[in-house]
């Protein structure tokens, strides 16, 4: 399963890509054996812009009944 947090932030192209880009990697994912029942939690912030530019902050989790994974990263588009 995957959850989404404040997709809101963005607009429908930027929403496509992420759940587009999440589902993809989602079925490679779960091929795992420990990772075979994981939920993956995607959060993704998009910071105070000045000018064109947008900083988006990505976090994404996954937990499973053996394994937790957490990861983030930030950048300019």
């Amino acid at each position: 399963m995957i959850r989404y947090v404040r997709l809101e932030d963005l607009d429908s192209f930027e929403i496509a890509e992420v759940k587009r880009l999440s589902e993809k990697n989602y079925k490679k994912i779960v091929r795992h054996k420990e990772l075979k029942d994981a939920e993956l939690l995607i959060d993704v912030k998009t910071h105070r812009t000045s000018g064109k530019r947008k900083k988006y902050s990505v976090h994404l989790k996954i937990n499973s009944p053996n394994i937790i994974l957490s990861v983030s990263q930030a950048d300019w588009d």
